[in-house]
């Protein structure tokens, strides 16, 4: 079975360590990353190449619907809003 990569994008710690212990109890994620910011998560989200990215909606600076249009100028096949 292939496995999801996995991005985390949360200004609480608690919720990132939380979906990190979730996700990483089965075999079909695997968590690349996490970032506590709009402008951190788009720093490292193309070098980490998920399949998937968790969005807080309500961050600090950028909200994660910001993020996810400019994550949908650099791919636009691969990020869309659903």
């Amino acid at each position: 079975m292939p496995v999801l990569r996995v991005f985390i994008v949360d200004d609480s710690a608690f919720t990132r360590k939380a979906l990190t212990r979730v996700l990483g109890a089965h075999d079909e994620f695997l968590v690349v990353g996490e970032a506590a910011s709009g402008h951190e998560a788009l720093d490292k989200i193309p070098a980490a190449r998920p399949d998937v990215v968790t969005l807080d909606v309500d961050l600090p600076g950028m909200n994660g619907l910001a993020i996810l249009r400019e994550l949908a100028s650099f791919r636009p096949a691969h990020y869309a809003l659903t």
